[in-house]
């Protein structure tokens, strides 16, 4: 009986050990798990962060001034500080300048001093929108006759 007892107790010491290996095993296992989710989520907030918080409001203006209008007019509406960014007259200028370059008429209210560039464009193309000439039209033009 001593033996039997023994023996069911060094296989019980035994199964003891197996379980504990296989538990600590599951355990790092889970732990190195956590830690490749942990390293992705502070990827993810890598990645998700505003560009603006990366980057300087120059580097951000030069990439502004590499898209086309609409898209310009869409970051006007993702946060204050891009507003800020968007509606800032060095990133409408060279649109103005683009859109007038070549035109005979400029609506002189896009020329008022103090009007920002974004509704001077706004303006601008509003006024290109016209099916017809109105008088307002014909009196805001400066008029020049050229004779050779």
């Amino acid at each position: 009986m001593e033996l039997r007892e023994m023996e069911e107790r060094e296989n019980g010491v035994v199964l003891l050990e197996r379980k504990t290996k296989i538990k600590t095993r599951k355990n790092r296992k889970r732990e190195k798990r956590k830690e490749k989710l942990k390293e992705g989520e502070e990827e993810a907030e890598e990645l998700l962060q505003d560009p603006l918080d990366v980057f300087c409001k120059d580097i951000m203006l030069k990439i502004l001034k590499s898209l086309n209008k609409r898209s310009i007019t869409l970051s006007l509406l993702v946060s204050r500080t891009w507003n800020g960014i968007a509606c800032s007259d060095m990133l409408w200028t060279s649109k103005c300048e683009k859109l007038w370059f070549g035109k005979a008429h400029i609506p002189r209210l896009s020329l008022i001093q103090g009007l920002s560039k974004l509704a001077a464009y706004s303006l601008s193309v509003m006024d290109g929108k016209h099916a017809h000439i109105t008088k307002e039209d014909l009196c805001d033009h400066i008029w020049e006759f050229h004779f050779n």
